[in-house]
């Protein structure tokens, strides 16, 4: 191929590519702007749960069949969430150990904390630490207006999660127990599968989400760059030289 021939092949098809390693490009830049500012923008708390997605990441829907008895509600959850009946109430938190209604406030306990919420699922206070009787706490039950916690330190009972006293009476601690068959369908479409948005974003950014071949089109994408970029350079010292030779 004459040197006339191949630049004029070059330059076609340096455009036609470089269309498309622009996409490629912008699409980098993006993605990885996104994923360095993974907190700021919330990306690990955004979960997406579109149907064809989760069946490309292998996800199956999980739904609990039992959970602690809250009045005429339910307290289920999984390894992402709380859901009270058919509402998330809180999200990233370890398994309750048990759970339980003293008047108008509903208790639940982990080996941690105590949280303290409404019947509708608002979150009234969360009671960690120092304030807690004993860690970490093992066991929890109520009575007509009071919470009663169970640890290796002894049994402790209070009206607020505040304040508490030594409680020497027998204790009737929460137990998980079978889901009815409407609350366990009900909850079917509440733990439906997600996928959170970095890691979608970080797969995407990597090419994994393709498979063990999505790296290598990455790759491959990436010598296009490099590709276009070469014959970028060589068309213009070519242009340059030519202007230069027409000038004399």
């Amino acid at each position: 191929m004459s040197h006339p021939s191949l630049f004029r092949w070059l330059r076609r098809w340096h455009a036609r590519i470089g269309l498309a390693a622009a996409a490629f490009f912008l699409f980098l830049v993006a993605s990885g702007i996104a994923l360095n500012h993974t907190d700021a923008l919330e990306l690990n708390q955004r979960h997406i749960g579109t149907a064809w997605l989760t069946r490309w990441y292998g996800l199956r829907a999980d739904a609990p069949t039992q959970g602690f008895k809250l009045g005429e509600q339910y307290l289920t959850w999984d390894a992402q969430k709380w859901v009270l009946q058919t509402r998330v109430i809180a999200n990233d938190q370890p398994r309750p150990i048990g759970a339980a209604c003293a008047g108008s406030v509903c208790f639940v306990a982990t080996r941690e904390a105590l949280f303290l919420y409404t019947s509708e699922g608002k979150l009234i206070d969360k009671v960690t630490g120092e304030v807690l009787p004993a860690l970490p706490l093992a066991n929890l039950a109520a009575d007509a207006e009071r919470v009663i916690v169970g640890s290796a330190k002894g049994q402790f009972v209070s009206a607020d999660g505040v304040e508490w006293q030594p409680y020497a009476a027998a204790a009737a601690w929460s137990q998980a127990v079978t889901l009815p068959v409407e609350v366990a369908a009900a909850l079917r479409a509440v733990y439906a599968p997600t996928i959170d948005s970095e890691r979608l974003l970080l797969d995407l950014h990597s090419g994994r989400i393709l498979g063990r071949y999505g790296p290598l089109l990455i790759d491959a994408a990436a010598l296009a760059l490099l590709a276009l970029a070469m014959s970028g350079i060589w068309m213009y010292v070519r242009a340059a030289r030519t202007q230069r030779q027409r000038d004399r």
